[in-house]
């Protein structure tokens, strides 16, 4: 664009810094620049709802009313200030500082002789006003050439009469615009649209430019005799310029809005992540040739025209017969006539178009393009919901369909607009295809839209659309068709081609003059019969080498009139085949290379481009070309490597390749053996291209989404997150597996980054998963890849948050935090450096969850009798299946409760779930459909709060608010007996005994019945003996136990026989809320408020491990999977978490028999190599741990019982107590005493211990006392340390062999000085540093110069458990942690440590700050 002639910006800035320094305050400058900045920024209007997204903005050629309308007025200024030039222009209290006006008029002369004085004033402030917008705007030109001629005209007038005010309005209104021209002082700073508006305005500035430059050629007596005709011609070009600017700025304000308004809806738009290869528009493949197919798409135009016809038409038919080109000139067709919403292809083997949650965030991608009703009323809802796309189908339909047109209204008689959905049969989820047709088909989704559907007949399509009222579908099979109405088609197709060839070739003279017959059509489509697919591939193969030839051999006379239509798709594949497969031409190398190549296009799970499948096979791009260009007939081939995506024409040839009834022998492909290739290809790639840092992170102060992360290449990317897909269907050599634990063992954490830099890292726990499901893992029974894999998903169930937030943190935080509990983690540590070091004292590892869902909803959850599936209730009460195994949504059923779900049950047989309701209504659904199949169960008065099947799957037992219980024959509907009354308050939970015949019932009313299930009668007294409301009942599966869960925090196991308590299991510190018996009736697993799941032993009444914690909050369902390692539990956090409950629970050496009595204490060697055993044989046993063999015969001597042994810390001795009163020292290579045996007790040792050193060795006894003894000479160095008044049970030394601690029967511990036998003081020796309370108040942590961390019991006074011990020299700070659950403390030796605050356990971690941050 040509500016005209460029001032100096230098130039300009002066000029105006000149006149303002002499005019303008500091304030006021200020002031002037808030007010254009003010002026550039005024709110914008709405946007026209009909303005497509992203067009180009329309060019105002003229001011119309709605703009006029937009134009803001400005306040006149009413009055002059006064003026005194005794006064200087500085603020006071009452006088503000001068405006730029004031300034202007106050530095004016006044010459009353020459006009008015007001009249005067105002001229000049509008003549200096127009000098400054002038000498402002030279980035302006069609302005600038307004306001050149127009000051000089007023230079020329002298004498002027009228009033201030309408020179001050206007001077006012072109101040306004000289402040926002004085902003863009080069060409680079001036947004383009402002010359775009500008350019409008041109005409209007040129007519008043000519107006100016007109007076000002007029001699003086010209200009002095029309010098008040000048004065108002001037006013009048003013007004007209600030009204034509004013014009401008609204046109600017419209036009802002409209920007920001499509930026704010583009933005909302990607979180559909649409797939923009999937519609029409991406497609380059040919619909129907013209001519062709005429009356189907006829019907077809004739559907979507037509208001009142079924809003779903399915095209179905078999391979090969048109459906996609139908469905490709179908879509074109609505494009041209504006009825096109939205159309998604979908492809087998294309992640992205075979994954059925990507089709209707991509449909509403192109109906939000195509409607802007639809679109404004979509916004809001995906700012609701940023990550619908990664929600269920159920979710996407009802949050991307039903919920935008609920308030837009559409006119009956209208054309609704139409979906086009092509392949459905290629999705790769059958249940995900189902949750969509189910949804789409549902009479209760009312939209003004229709679908248009092609598939193949796969038996969980043809159920949905076939069951579907003929009201609501229409249904056309394409095989179904007369097969001369699609002879005649394919026969007008193959004489196109055919004569196409023909005319494009660079050699017409190989071709016979009548080539092609009328014979060769024939004959060509009488082979095809009713498949397109058929004709295209031999058109397809006839166009390669020799034409005529090919042709020939295609038409030779072949009986095929009664042949199946596969069978002959399949010779025309095969006939295409042999070239490249023909060992006679081909080395064993070559064909192998083709079969490879097929066999990635067959399994790939994306389309890639030939070099990027050339780069994750480990091919040449160019042997990859021409190896495809054999394959020319069946395989889509781009004319660039690098540009568009390989595939194969079609899916039949792929069921052709990979059927062994079909392809002959050599041409067969194992899809296993496919995906065993590429997941080798995988593991190559991340094993050469994963490093540190491969992301690009600049800093780890800003998490991922702040910094510019470096992208990776499309096949590293598939590389990472495909393989496991691979593994779990690949067979073969299980050196795979070998690899896979080579290359993860050295870079999981290299993977997590890449995910993380992808914002995949959500996935990676599935992908894990996933592969955990590969037989090939477990066939290997030599290396530990299930243990490494099950490993590194701890690590990401751990460090989740911190996957998905900064690669950086990876190694700064999550590693080290992990690498105490994380083997695969800790083998990784060396290999950084600067970053924290975890240290950790005796602390018990936390049990790991295996796997973690997300996305639940309410608080019931049901688990399938065969484990494998699990059940939810999601936020719309619809019941959503899980796989138990990978954590992946299976299905979402389409139809829900009218009200909140309270509870699910299986049937023992898998088929149904039961739910309950506040609807005060039991339905039950199929679990292969995901339907109701049967009409509610009605007659409770009130909600349901606990449903469950009778072990026949023939009765459902509810229980309810109303107080009653009521037992369903589910066959007929009806009740099998009146409803069971007797509690007083809510059932909360029903149980059925293994045989059917026993009711249990728990209730709010503290109560347990139990009911015959024949006559309804009550078969015991109530159980009673829960001290609060009964939460959960279950009986054992052998029948023999029932326990009950209570608000009182245990657990009761009664028998079933008697109705007598057996065993009270207590240590949650909340209400019981969900228990369950494993199958071999030897463990319950419990659920509490207090967030944490139990596992115990019946027997015993202990726990057999620590509490399973990671939920954070209450949880509501535990279920043992069928081998009883597995625990699961669900929460109302909306997670559910799988548990290995055997972890460190196998047995891994079974010892052989050996004592002849009683075991009364197993101890391990220090150094992990011996087990040693005492009985009440009088014997000691040592074994090996390795082998399980006695490695020296039995220690004897002592006369009486042994109580207990101890091993020195050396692993050379063991020294023992007995009944007999004596201590012995034994040497496990010889089996010799060391000592005499050492005496001194008057009654029985119950203890004893080795000093850290094995100098001493502590012993307590029966008799009250606790002696120390010399190692070397078994004497007492000090008197026997006595407080006790009863019993001691057990001595012990600290790790730094200062104390000594012991324990007796008195309920107290007391600690003594090693060295002198005094009891030292309860509280420290040293000065106290740092206090902090526990966010309950309960308890007081301290850290003091004696290196010590110490907590106190507040109401007691008394040390709650033994001093942290860890810091070398003075503790400076301690602190609680919110929960309380751990306390931290700092030190002067540069550590920050983390200690466990629990009553029962004594942990300790610390963290090694050593140059972080300056900590």
């Amino acid at each position: 664009m040509k500016l005209g002639k460029k001032l100096s910006t230098s130039k300009i800035l002066r000029r105006l810094s000149m006149r303002r320094e002499a005019t303008t305050s500091p304030g006021e400058s200020a002031a002037n620049n808030m007010a254009a900045r003010k002026i550039m920024s005024e709110p914008p209007s709405d946007r026209p709802d009909d303005a497509p997204i992203g067009a180009k903005q329309p060019q105002f050629t003229e001011v119309d009313d709605r703009l006029k309308s937009l134009v803001i007025s400005r306040q006149a200024i009413t009055s002059p200030p006064s003026i005194s030039s005794q006064e200087p222009n500085v603020a006071t209290p009452n006088r503000p500082c001068p405006t730029m006006t004031d300034a202007i008029v106050s530095s004016s002369p006044v010459e009353e002789h020459k006009g008015s004085f007001v009249g005067r004033n105002g001229w000049l402030v509008l003549k200096e006003v127009l000098k400054i917008a002038r000498d402002a705007s030279d980035q302006f030109w069609p302005v600038k050439t307004v306001l050149v001629p127009l000051v000089g005209l007023m230079e020329h007038v002298e004498s002027v009469h009228g009033t201030q005010q309408r020179f001050l309005e206007l001077a006012d209104k072109i101040r306004t615009y000289e402040l926002i021209f004085s902003r863009y002082k080069e060409t680079v700073n001036v947004p383009t649209y402002m010359y775009d508006r500008l350019d409008g305005m041109v005409e209007k500035l040129k007519s008043i430019k000519v107006a100016a430059e007109r007076k000002t050629q007029r001699g003086l007596p010209s200009r002095a005799i029309h010098v008040y005709e000048d004065v108002k011609d001037i006013v009048d070009m003013t007004d007209e310029l600030a009204s034509a600017l004013e014009i401008l700025k609204a046109r600017s304000i419209v036009e802002t809005h409209l920007g920001v308004h499509n930026l704010v809806t583009m933005d909302a738009l990607k979180g559909l992540q649409h797939v923009a290869g999937a519609g029409i528009n991406a497609l380059k493949e040919d619909g129907c040739m013209e001519g062709t197919r005429v009356n189907i798409l006829q019907d077809l135009q004739a559907w979507s025209a037509n208001p009142t016809a079924p809003r779903i038409f399915w095209l179905d038919g078999m391979a090969g017969t048109g459906k996609s080109a139908i469905a490709r000139s179908f879509a074109r067709m609505l494009r041209a006539e504006g009825y096109l919403a939205g159309s998604f292809f979908c492809s087998r083997g294309i992640a992205s178009r075979e994954n059925v949650r990507r089709i209707v965030p991509t449909l509403a991608w192109f109906l939000a393009r195509r409607c802007s009703a639809y679109r404004e009323a979509l916004v809001p809802i995906l700012q609701e919901s940023p990550d619908i796309a990664e929600n269920t189908v159920d979710e996407q339909i009802e949050c991307l369909l039903s919920r935008p047109f609920e308030d837009l209204r559409f006119h009956a008689e209208d054309a609704p607009l139409v979906f086009i959905i092509d392949a459905l049969d290629e999705c790769a989820s059958a249940n995900e295809t189902q949750m969509l047709l189910n949804k789409l088909l549902s009479p209760s989704l009312h939209i003004p839209l229709k679908f248009f559907l092609t598939s193949r007949a796969e038996p969980h399509i043809r159920l949905q659309l076939n069951s579907l009222k003929t009201s609501l579908r229409q249904i056309l099979r394409l095989h179904d068709i007369e097969q001369d109405l699609v002879q005649a088609d394919i026969s007008r197709y193959v004489d196109k081609q055919l004569h196409l060839i023909r005319s494009s070739s660079p050699y017409p003279g190989i071709f016979p003059a009548e080539w092609p017959t009328a014979a060769d059509v024939t004959g060509l489509a009488r082979q095809a019969g009713k498949l397109f697919i058929h004709a295209f591939t031999a058109i397809m193969y006839v166009q390669g080498e020799n034409p005529v030839k090919r042709l020939k051999t295609l038409i030779s006379p072949r009986a095929v009139d009664n042949e199946p239509l596969n069978t002959r798709l399949d010779k025309m594949y095969e006939l295409v085949l042999f070239p490249a497969m023909d060992s006679r031409i081909r080395t064993k190398e070559e064909i192998s290379d083709t079969k490879r190549i097929l066999l990635a296009m067959l399994t790939i799970r994306e389309l890639l481009s030939i070099s990027k499948l050339a780069r994750i096979l480990g091919m040449n791009v160019d042997d990859v070309c021409w190896k495809l260009h054999l394959l020319h007939a069946v395989v889509y081939i781009p004319s660039d490597p690098d540009v568009g995506m390989v595939s194969t024409f079609h899916a039949s040839f792929g069921d052709f390749l990979t059927n062994p009834g079909r392809a002959p022998a050599h041409m067969f492909l194992d899809l296993s053996m496919g995906h065993y290739n590429l997941v080798d290809c995988c593991l190559t790639l991340m094993d050469s291209e994963l490093y540190f840092n491969i992301s690009g992170c600049q800093t780890s102060y800003l998490p991922n989404s702040a910094q510019e992360l470096q992208r990776l290449p499309l096949y590293l990317k598939y590389a990472c997150v495909h393989w496991p897909y691979h593994l779990a269907q690949a067979t073969g050599s299980l050196s795979i597996i070998h690899k896979l634990r080579e290359v993860f063992s050295q870079r999981f954490l290299f993977w997590l980054e890449a995910l993380s830099a992808m914002e995949l890292a959500k996935i990676a726990s599935s992908l894990i998963r996933v592969a955990l499901t590969s037989q090939l893992i477990y066939q290997d029974v030599v290396s530990d890849t299930v243990d490494l894999l099950q490993d590194i998903n701890f690590f990401i169930i751990s460090s989740q948050a911190v996957l998905e937030t900064s690669v950086a943190h990876i190694y700064l935080s999550a590693l080290p935090a992990l690498a105490r509990q994380c083997q695969a983690a800790q083998a990784l540590l060396p290999n950084f450096v600067n970053i924290p070091e975890v240290h950790s004292q005796n602390v018990l590892i936390e049990q790991r969850a295996i796997l973690c869902i997300h996305g639940i909803g309410r608080d019931c959850i049901a688990l399938s009798p065969d484990g494998k599936i699990i059940a939810s209730v999601s936020f719309d009460d619809k019941i959503q299946l899980w796989s138990a195994q990978t954590g992946e949504m299976m299905t979402l059923f389409s139809e829900g409760h009218e009200s909140k779900v309270i509870s699910i049950a299986f049937s023992p047989n898998g088929r149904y779930i039961a739910s309950g309701a506040y609807d005060d209504t039991i339905r039950i659904w199929s679990v292969q459909t995901g339907k109701r199949i049967y009409e509610p169960l009605e007659g409770h008065t009130e909600r349901i709060t606990s449903v469950i099947f009778s072990p026949d799957s023939k009765y459902i037992a509810s229980g309810s608010a109303d107080k009653t219980i009521r037992i369903w024959r589910i066959s007929t509907r009806e009740l099998v007996l009146e409803p069971l009354r007797g509690h007083t308050y809510w059932i909360t939970s029903l149980a059925y005994s293994p045989n059917s015949k026993i009711l249990a019932s728990g209730s709010l009313d503290e109560t347990i019945r139990i009911w015959n299930t024949e006559n309804g009668e009550v078969v015991m007294h109530p159980l009673e003996d829960h001290t609060a409301e009964i939460t959960c009942v279950i009986f054992s599966p052998d029948g023999k136990y029932l326990a009950s869960g209570s608000r009182d925090k245990t657990i009761r196991i009664w028998s079933t026989e008697t109705g007598e308590v057996m065993t009270i299991l207590e240590g949650h510190k909340d209400w019981v809320t969900y228990i369950t018996f494993s199958f071999d009736s030897q463990y319950i697993a419990s659920g509490s408020d207090d967030c944490t799941v139990r596992v115990w032993d019946i027997r015993s009444g202990s726990m057999i491990m620590q509490p399973l914690e990671g939920h954070t909050d209450w949880i509501t369902f535990v279920a043992f999977t069928l081998d009883s390692r597995n625990v699961i539990s669900g929460s109302d956090d909306h997670t559910i978490r799988v548990w290995n409950i055997m972890q460190g629970r196998e047995t891994i050496l079974q010892l052989p028999p050996g004592h002849t009595h009683k075991v009364t204490s197993v101890i391990f060697s220090p150094d992990e190599k011996y087990i040693a055993s005492s009985s009440y044989d009088t014997s000691i046993r040592i074994w090996n741990v390795v082998t399980g063999d006695i490695i020296i015969q039995p220690l004897q001597g002592h006369l009486g019982r042994i109580t207990t042994i101890a091993f020195s810390s050396d692993s050379k001795y063991i020294v023992s107590g007995s009944a007999d009163k004596t201590v012995r020292i034994w040497d496990i290579q010889t089996g010799a005493l060391v000592l005499q045996p050492l005496q001194g007790h008057t009654q029985a040792v119950t203890s004893v211990a080795f000093s850290p050193d094995n100098k001493l060795i502590a012993s307590g006894s029966d008799d009250q006392t606790v002696r120390i003894w010399d190692m070397h000479t078994g004497r007492m160095p000090m008197h026997p340390l006595k407080d006790y008044k009863t019993l001691s049970l057990s001595v012990m030394f600290s790790l730094d062999g200062q104390y000594i601690t012991s324990g007796s029967y008195d309920n107290s511990i007391k600690v003594w000085n090693a060295q002198t036998g005094e009891i030292p003081s309860r509280g420290h020796i040293s000065q106290v540093n740092s206090l902090s309370f526990s966010p309950d108040d309960e308890y007081l942590v301290s850290g003091s110069d004696d290196h010590k961390v110490r907590v106190w019991d507040i109401q007691t006074g008394r040390l709650r458990m033994q001093p942290f011990e860890g810091h070398t020299v003075v503790v400076t700070s301690v602190a609680f942690s919110p929960s309380g659950k751990y306390i931290v403390s700092g030190s002067n030796d540069r550590m920050i440590r983390f200690w466990r605050h629990d009553a029962n356990i004594n942990a300790t971690t610390s963290m090694d700050c050593k140059g972080i941050l300056g900590i």
